[in-house]
């Protein structure tokens, strides 16, 4: 669990910068990096509730982020 919530720690994060990015250059963040980052917020707190599969979490953060780079 300690592993997962690092992981999406670093996705949150990472996820934040790219936004910001393009934001800062005027491009605006696409809805795909946004949605990815709304998705991985709602992965650390159901994490953080223990109301969640950690396996399903994990493949849920990781499509979250596939979606986010392909846009």
């Amino acid at each position: 669990v300690e592993e997962l919530n690092e992981l999406l720690a670093v996705s949150c994060d990472w996820l934040h910068e790219r936004i910001s990015r393009s934001v800062g250059e005027g491009r605006g963040a696409s809805s795909d990096e946004l949605e990815a980052y709304t998705k991985v917020m709602k992965c650390r707190r159901e994490l953080a509730r223990r109301n969640t599969n950690t396996q399903m979490t994990a493949e849920e953060c990781l499509f979250a982020i596939r979606s986010a780079v392909h846009s």
